[in-house]
């Protein structure tokens, strides 16, 4: 239960800090707010093992509450991640595609989804 309560923090504040900065701030469309928002949200667990280890406190009721957050953190973020690619495959949404076109490779830009990308975010900047 505790790894719980250190995880739902850890995965909602960047989700929505970060949401927040993308679509209020750059006034970046809605799905791609979220999807920078999702992206946000992972946590490095390699980092946190290794640095757990070299204190040698993985094994401490402290450091498995860590681990054991870390894990749920990355659960919700790749179910976040899969629903939002899910949604932006299967409706209309802020691009103006509809059913069964994949938004993340269209003839335009020759499978390239950081084109894509690219494209939907920053169409009304010029550089």
């Amino acid at each position: 239960m505790k790894a719980v309560i250190v995880a739902l923090p850890g995965f909602f504040l960047p989700l929505l800090l970060t949401f927040g900065l993308a679509f209020w701030m750059l006034e970046l469309q809605l799905l791609v707010s979220l999807f920078i928002g999702g992206t946000m949200t992972a946590t490095s667990f390699g980092i946190t093992v290794r640095v757990l280890a070299d204190l040698n406190r993985q094994h401490s009721s402290e450091g498995q509450i860590v681990l054991n957050a870390a894990v749920l953190d990355d659960i919700l973020g790749v179910l976040l991640l899969a629903l939002l690619y899910e949604y932006s495959r299967s409706e209309r949404n802020a691009y103006g595609f509809t059913d069964g076109e994949d938004r993340m490779t269209t003839p335009k830009h020759n499978g390239c989804p950081l084109e894509t990308f690219w494209d939907a975010a920053f169409d009304d900047y010029i550089f």
